[in-house]
């Protein structure tokens, strides 16, 4: 028969403001439970992060655990000399887990102690520690320590799963912080070229516009210049007529000369 947790339990191994037991998602947290670095990115791109490396989170299903009268839970929690700052944690886990020690391989009572305390130290650590000050360094000390003690045959595999929960959110949190400032990057990198863009666009548009007025001006020269050159033929013309005209007035002119200095009779007789 399943005992019923009491409420404080359901959070005991649950770092302050990080997803509870009680609320088990396959959604990565929001910024403010997991990450360090502050998280920048749209929320679009949150959400191809998520189809991509979505976390398979615990389960809600409670422990099955033998019923223990307060007799009994008592004698478990006082079998070990637990210093004071823990015998709280070591006895909400004895209520929700029973004794974790039962199939230990160590009989010495003060070395069973001794990995109590250090289960109960990590689970004060992630109490004790803010979303934003988690980092993979501290879940990896854990990590490093829960292994020491699960060699003794100790079961903590409710914490070891809890803490590769959090490893695993942490790390896609860390990438999703560093995926949103490469998106922002990429995103002001797309506003100023497309502010370029728009400005060659309006230069362009600019000198095709003076190239129709130049066009309109050549068109214009043209026709000025096609007018004076049919001007000129036409004056040219006359001159040439008027030059033939001229030399033969001028002999004219002459003869004239000559008749009214030698005399107009001088060759009559």
């Amino acid at each position: 028969m399943a005992v019923e947790a009491e409420p404080e339990v359901k959070a005991i191994v649950s770092a302050e403001g990080v997803t509870e037991e009680a609320e088990v998602t396959s959604e990565m947290p929001s910024n403010d439970q997991v990450s360090k670095a502050e998280v920048t990115g749209e929320a679009v791109l949150f959400k191809e992060n998520q189809v991509n490396n979505s976390v398979e989170l615990p389960t809600d299903e409670e422990p099955i655990q033998p019923s223990l009268s307060a007799e009994e839970l008592d004698s478990i929690v006082n079998k070990y000399t637990i210093s004071e700052a823990h015998n709280s944690t070591w006895r909400d886990i004895v209520k929700k887990y029973g004794d974790i020690t039962h199939k230990s391989n160590i009989k010495n009572l003060m070395l069973k102690a001794a990995c109590i305390e250090i289960i109960c130290r990590i689970i004060s650590g992630l109490k004790g520690t803010a979303a934003q000050g988690l980092e993979m360094t501290t879940i990896n000390q854990f990590e490093s320590d829960l292994e020491d003690v699960e060699s003794t045959k100790i079961d903590v595999s409710w914490l070891k799963e809890r803490l590769h929960m959090l490893k695993t959110i942490l790390g896609q949190s860390i990438q999703f912080s560093v995926m949103g400032e490469s998106f922002k990057l990429k995103t002001e990198i797309l506003a100023k070229l497309t502010a370029s863009i728009a400005e060659d666009n309006s230069k362009i548009e600019d000198a095709r516009k003076e190239m129709a007025k130049q066009e309109a001006l050549i068109l214009e020269s043209q026709e000025s210049l096609k007018a004076k050159k049919e001007e000129f033929k036409v004056v040219q013309h006359a001159i040439t007529s008027q030059h033939e005209e001229f030399v033969r007035l001028r002999t004219a002119a002459d003869k004239f000369l000559y008749y009214g200095t030698k005399g107009f009779t001088i060759d009559l007789l």
